[in-house]
């Protein structure tokens, strides 16, 4: 997944309401005889009628999804009707009528509830949605979310949901300890939450432009979920799918903002001689043992493919990140290292430079066009999604942090 900052981080402090009960997540999926929930732990429940589409509505066994979530459902049966009640809130359906009560008022089904294997099927999103809950529909595998969460958090409408939260979060915990980061439980619930808020930005301003999720890429989001899955079964597959639609989507914006802030050349021109002049660029490989770093010097002198040792001998972490190579200013490296490519030619390679992280053999590289350009359009990029988040609508939930990480234990 790739995932940009643009938000303060003041806005991580979230609201310090308490909130005792872990929202409840039900998953539903198009022709699957099996739902799921997630009340803090998984747990299937098989259905008599696998959930289906009419004209476009899905239909489902109405108490699967009333009583999961606290609702007394009632059949009468000389009526064909059921009536669902939810603290003040009723609501009564009659089998093959178009038309609703909810409250004592009519409102207009797009499909009639029908009776199908000796169970009622209702209009999911029509109950869900009028007895509070939010629904979202996620297309690359015809699954559907269900939850009564308030949202962790929301921009624009575009809700990020606890069940999407928490499996960011067991994500980063994992991927932090693989790569030997010390970090708190805290210092990660920041970092996932940053990242959602972020999330949900680029997916509000994507719903602005038209974009959805591409329908070529639904085979390979359903095999990097499934990927997912097979790490944490405490976390809904489908909530892997809503985090993996939403990272496509966000590919297709930047792609798309790529494209609209392509710079002119003199726009290059500029940047080079202003904001760029004292910059310079180098590649270079990192050992921790001298012998074999004045090994893979004697190899260059004599021909061999700087890129080639560098990719096969190099230790720095950053090579996997940086594989172009390093642009940097005064005081950004250690002195040794800025010092030797500073004294280098375009093209030019040093001799040992011991530093405290190693021993260097320093490349200096050129600055690209395509650096220069990049780095044009993702400043415009950075600038136009502040001034979307800034002018935006944002609502915090009610979790504070630290229930946040209790919860995703």
């Amino acid at each position: 997944m790739k995932f940009k900052k643009i938000i303060p981080a003041i806005i991580l402090i979230f609201a310090l309401c308490c909130v005792n009960v872990y929202a409840k997540t039900m998953q539903f999926t198009m022709g699957d005889f099996n739902a799921k929930v997630d009340d803090g732990a998984i747990t299937s429940h098989k259905m008599e009628v696998a959930p289906y589409t009419v004209s476009g509505r899905t239909l489902v066994p109405v108490r699967v999804v009333a009583e999961t979530f606290g609702a007394d459902v009632k059949w009468i049966n000389e009526e064909n009707k059921v009536v669902i009640t939810m603290g003040d809130r009723v609501i009564s359906m009659i089998i093959g009528q178009a038309v609703a009560t909810v409250d004592g008022k009519n409102v207009t089904l797009d499909v009639a509830p029908v009776l199908k294997n000796g169970r009622t099927l209702v209009p999911l999103r029509f109950v869900s949605e009028t007895l509070g809950f939010d629904v979202e529909y996620l297309p690359s595998t015809e699954q559907i979310l269900i939850t009564d969460d308030p949202a962790v958090y929301e921009f624009n409408g575009t809700k990020i949901y606890l069940t999407e939260y928490k499996a960011l979060y067991k994500l980063n915990k994992l991927l932090f300890a693989q790569n030997g980061y010390n970090v708190t439980d805290r210092d990660v619930a920041a970092y996932t939450a940053t990242q959602l808020m972020d999330y949900a930005v680029y997916d509000s301003e994507a719903k602005k432009w038209g974009f959805g999720v591409e329908p070529l890429l639904y085979s390979s989001i359903r095999t990097e979920a499934k990927n997912y899955t097979s790490y944490f079964d405490d976390v809904l597959d489908a909530s892997w799918i809503a985090l993996l639609e939403k990272d496509s989507v966000t590919t297709f914006l930047m792609n798309f903002l790529k494209l609209l802030y392509e710079p002119e050349a003199s726009e290059v021109e500029e940047y080079r001689n202003t904001v760029i002049k004292d910059y310079v660029a180098a590649k270079h490989i990192l050992v921790t043992d001298e012998n074999l770093a004045k090994d893979i010097l004697k190899q260059i002198n004599n021909g061999a493919d700087f890129d080639t040792l560098m990719n096969e001998y190099s230790e720095d972490p950053g090579l996997a990140t940086a594989p172009g190579g390093y642009i940097f200013t005064d005081g950004q490296m250690v002195k040794e290292f800025e010092d030797a490519t500073k004294a280098l030619k375009i093209g030019q390679v040093s001799k040992i430079v011991k530093t405290e992280h190693g021993y260097h053999i320093i490349k200096r590289i050129e600055i690209s066009d395509d650096y220069v350009k990049n780095a044009i359009t993702n400043e415009k990029i950075v600038e136009h999604l502040d001034d979307v988040a800034d002018k935006g609508t944002a609502k915090l939930d009610t979790y504070t942090v630290e229930q946040l990480i209790e919860l995703c234990k």
